[in-house]
């Protein structure tokens, strides 16, 4: 079957359904392989249609992945309590049959909780917590307690500590008890001995720094938020971190919630749910990350997701008065359904992605079609536009092409809100430090550091030096960017520098990519001496390596930050790199368009492609401009930096937006 062939197969499955077409039967599809696709395409037609499926038919999709669980239950859940009579009836045989160490159970209580439906009574419930059982069934049935008042066989529920033996466990039941009303002294009572300190971790409210709304800020990416550069973790952790700073100092904001997703084992470590960053802002940890997880898995959890924050934001008293969310993601869907039952309104931050390149993204390396890919990009693009309805609000990132790419890829949510506020990106100003001169110094010694491919070669130290910093990830392209060095022969006349992942312990994900770049260098001899890989740097020593460059290491022309994204929404590292003085080069899709006036403030490349990067770069860095150019285009772009993308101003805005929702 051709490319378009399976392109046109997998669109008719994905819209069939809104065209009113024939009704679909659980586990069949236009071609057998893609059973889970046809399935998945299914109900998201059911929600963009707003159509009711039979209750025992929608309970054919269960346990079948943590999607399917999710789009089951949005069917469900847009009817409101009408249908939940005949799911309490439907969901009671499924669960008998299933048995009780059957991973079905697990979903299918998961889904009891998210509806708030009781099929059995406690004591049921309770009979599926066992030492010998099945985990994922223990977990759910913890979870579903919830459900059931104080009063209701406490002796029974009280009891269960003596036959938990996982943190993780323990530390659910308490958080359920707390929520069922039984007080502090009555829980540490029936806690084991040797777990009597977890109640440390009791949810207590959070004192306010003064008054006025609470916003939070979904961070729904996988990896630290305080380690950008490593996993999953990038220039988005740089940027909450410091909006949030800022927004927490803006007149009618009481206090800024950043969400994270961490380990069981990191909160067992930790003081309580939040740590504070400051004034009014702080991090609330929520424990579903796999232990040590860097990047997001297949199959994420988002029940224990959507639970901890039903349970944690009231109990802490961080419920928002606007929750911020980002991503067309299961994540984001599962965060948003939680916080509009909470009664927060939520703002959603549109963008074209995948919309813009979709057609572009899914060949193969022998030239067929990536249907796992495609179908990936179109579960986004769903997720997007379900996000989008359910908003109070939108806001975009400005580029070029913003209010085109929002009226096109977004048409719904213009005619809804009439407008879409686009607010640009800023970055926190520099702050000297007394140590600086000599830790960039440290920073520069660094680079010529000889270790197998990495290290600079003395006679490279007058070259201009061409800087990336990120996680590793397909996305951003080093291994693109290391490829298109070598061809356009610039590895000759210049230095590459990459920032970013982790050399001792690299995802998956990095490892492919960093043996392809030491493929390139074992075949390329001129690029020995003039590459250095760096693993992840905390923000500030980025920063004072962009500047120590500058000052430090006089070469024969500007040295350069170089982002090869495939696209940057808006590019944060593109920021703070043009503030140190660096000369940038960005991609000529997303929102450095809205900084970069190309040949006066900076360049735009085509990341697009090999080609595209090869043939730009030689364009731009290959001796066709001149030095003293280059130089003062450098500076005209951190000039514009500095006046106008400041994270103040960008607190600002976002504030007056929020507040506006508030006051309505």
């Amino acid at each position: 079957m051709n490319y378009f062939a399976e392109l046109g197969e997998l669109l008719n499955a994905e819209y069939r359904a809104e065209a009113g077409g024939t009704r679909h039967i659980v586990g069949t599809a236009p071609n057998p392989r893609d059973a889970d696709a046809g399935d998945l395409a299914y109900l998201r037609a059911l929600q963009r249609t707003r159509k009711t499926a039979p209750v025992d038919e929608l309970l054919n999709y269960m346990g079948r992945s943590a999607r399917m669980d999710l789009l089951v239950t949005m069917a469900l859940a847009q009817h409101g309590d009408a249908l939940a009579p005949q799911l309490r009836a439907a969901l009671r045989p499924r669960m008998t049959e299933a048995g009780p160490a059957s991973d079905l159970t697990a979903a299918l209580l998961n889904l009891a909780t998210d509806c708030d439906v009781t099929p059995f009574p406690l004591p049921a419930v309770v009979s599926l917590v066992r030492k010998d059982g099945n985990g994922a069934v223990t977990k759910a049935a913890l979870r579903h307690l919830l459900l059931f008042p104080q009063g209701v066989h406490d002796t029974l529920f009280l009891g269960l500590p003596e036959s938990l033996i996982d943190f993780e466990d323990i530390l659910t039941w308490m958080i359920a008890a707390h929520a069922r009303g039984h007080d502090r002294e009555t829980i540490e009572r029936h806690l084991p001995e040797d777990r009597r300190e977890i109640v440390r971790l009791l949810p207590e409210a959070v004192r306010r720094h003064g008054p006025g709304a609470t916003v939070m800020q979904q961070f729904a990416m996988w990896g630290p938020l305080d380690r950008p550069g490593e996993g999953d973790s990038g220039g988005l952790a740089v940027f909450l971190s410091s909006l949030g700073d800022a927004l927490a100092q803006q007149d009618g904001v009481g206090r800024v919630v950043t969400v994270v997703q961490i380990g069981s084992g990191d909160l067992a470590r930790a003081r309580g749910w939040t740590r504070d960053l400051g004034s009014g802002h702080m991090v609330l940890g929520i424990p579903v990350a796999p232990e040590g997880a860097a990047t997001a898995h297949a199959d994420e959890p988002l029940s224990e997701i959507g639970w901890w924050l039903r349970t944690l934001l009231p109990a802490l008293g961080l419920v928002p008065d606007v929750a911020h969310l980002r991503f067309g993601s299961d994540v984001t869907l599962t965060v948003a359904r939680t916080v509009r039952k909470l009664g927060s309104r939520t703002v959603f931050g549109i963008a074209p992605d995948p919309h813009r390149m979709i057609l572009d993204s899914h060949h193969t390396d022998t030239g067929g079609f990536d249907r796992d890919g495609f179908g990936e990009d179109l579960h986004r693009m769903f997720a997007a536009d379900v996000l989008s309805g359910w908003a109070d609000s939108a806001v975009a990132l400005p580029n070029a092409w913003q209010r085109q790419e929002t009226t096109r890829f977004f048409p719904q949510v213009v005619s809804r809100l009439k407008t879409v506020e686009a607010i640009p990106e800023g970055i926190t100003p520099w702050r000297e430090q007394k140590d600086d001169d000599a830790d960039g110094r440290r920073l520069i010694g660094a680079l010529f550091e000889r270790n197998g491919f990495s290290g600079l070669s003395e006679d490279s130290g007058g070259l201009p030096v061409l800087l990336n910093v990120g996680r590793w990830n397909p996305l951003k392209q080093q291994d693109t960017l290391v490829d298109a060095w070598v061809r356009s022969g610039l590895c000759e006349s210049s230095a590459l520098v990459l920032v970013g992942g982790s050399l001792e312990h690299p995802t998956a994900v990095e490892s492919v990519m960093r043996e392809r770049v030491a493929e390139l260098l074992r075949a390329t001899p001129a690029a020995h001496g003039r590459f250095v890989w760096l693993p992840r740097l905390p923000n500030r020593d980025v920063r004072l390596l962009e500047r120590a460059l500058v000052s430090h290491l006089p070469a024969s022309g500007p040295h350069v930050y170089l982002c090869a994204s495939a696209k940057e929404e808006f590019g944060i590292s593109v920021l703070e790199a043009m503030e140190a003085g660096l000369l940038a080069v960005a991609p000529r899709r997303g929102g450095a368009s809205h900084y970069i006036q190309p040949g006066v403030t900076g360049f735009l490349a085509d990341t697009s492609s090999l080609w595209g990067l090869t043939a730009d770069m030689s364009l731009i860095l290959g001796g066709g401009q001149s030095a003293g150019r280059l130089r003062s285009i450098a500076e005209a772009g951190k000039r514009v930096v500095s006046e106008e993308f400041v994270i103040s101003h960008s607190a600002r805005r976002f504030a007056r937006h929020y507040l506006r929702l508030v006051n309505r």
